[in-house]
């Protein structure tokens, strides 16, 4: 590590310590002789390095809620925007935002699978496969055949984002 690096990676401690006290960024930034747009890059990258914490945090919320609308409202508006950035996810509310997470990740849901993992076809196709025998409308009588399509939907969709 250089000694900018460095600079750098003390500074982001010490806001982190200062915002955790208690202290706006506009205090925080007059503390540090930074600007706020400075902090604000700070917070985003520290952000970007715990999207998997963030993730998971998502898909175990949502294998125990069932409902991936709720999840997605449970995280912290911080988390929301996080995703959103991380995925290029559009919106200016919360509640834009949130409507774009969870339309972007229902296919991935429907399919049993983490959001945003890597997809390949033949991981994408073993899952689809695996998940239909659970809801085929010829195998299990109990479930609706409009669980069935919804399933086919998300891998036809998810299927058209694999590149390999």
């Amino acid at each position: 590590m250089n000694k900018r690096s460095i600079a750098k990676t003390e500074k982001m401690k010490e806001m982190i310590r200062l915002k955790a006290l208690g202290n706006s960024l506009k205090e925080i930034s007059k503390i540090l002789n930074l600007s706020v747009s400075s902090l604000y890059k700070y917070q985003e990258q520290l952000a970007l390095q715990n999207i998997d914490v963030i993730l998971e945090k998502l898909f175990i919320s949502i294998k125990t809620n069932n409902s991936i609308f709720e999840s997605v409202n449970s995280l912290t508006f911080s988390e929301i925007s996080t995703i959103s950035r991380k995925y290029k996810l559009y919106g200016i509310s919360r509640k834009d935002k949130i409507m774009s997470i969870v339309k972007s990740i229902g296919s991935y849901v429907t399919l049993g699978m983490k959001p945003y993992e890597i997809l390949t076809r033949s991981k994408l196709k073993t899952q689809y496969f695996k998940r239909a025998k659970e809801v085929h409308p010829d195998i299990n009588k109990t479930i609706d055949n409009a669980v069935f399509i919804a399933l086919h939907n998300a891998y036809e969709n998810l299927q058209s984002q694999v590149i390999f």
